[in-house]
């Protein structure tokens, strides 16, 4: 009996793992712009009632996007664009779509990711 055939190797070419691995990054790029988009839909569908405060658009309720004040897999409103930080560092913010006080070291649904600035030259 020859298990001869157990014991083949799987040989990938440098190309094809290359191939592969942008294939990979480029769905999680897809995926982290879906995620902008979602929360960017969020916010807009909220109609154009604006209450009290006719210059900026209702915001969400912490419960709707399901805030908490402790970070969530290591993410946290301090790394969010919707986030702006209060007068100290540290002490509590606001955010352009939940309502209320926001922590800096809190996270809700609605996170999205700040980007990293570019510069010419950085080669991105």
């Amino acid at each position: 009996m020859d298990h001869s055939d157990n014991n083949k190797r799987v040989v990938i070419s440098r190309r094809k793992m290359l191939w592969k691995l942008g294939m990979i990054v480029g769905a999680a790029t897809v995926g982290a712009t879906f995620d902008m988009e979602t929360a960017y839909a969020f916010h807009e569908s909220r109609g154009s009632g604006c209450g009290s405060d006719c210059n900026s658009p209702p915001k969400h309720s912490k419960a709707f996007a399901q805030y908490q004040d402790h970070p969530k897999g290591g993410l946290s409103c301090v790394g969010c664009v919707f986030f702006s930080p209060g007068k100290a560092a540290g002490k509590l913010g606001s955010c352009s779509i939940v309502s209320g006080e926001i922590s800096p070291y809190g996270w809700c649904r609605l996170f999205v990711q700040r980007q990293a600035p570019q510069f010419p030259g950085d080669g991105g």
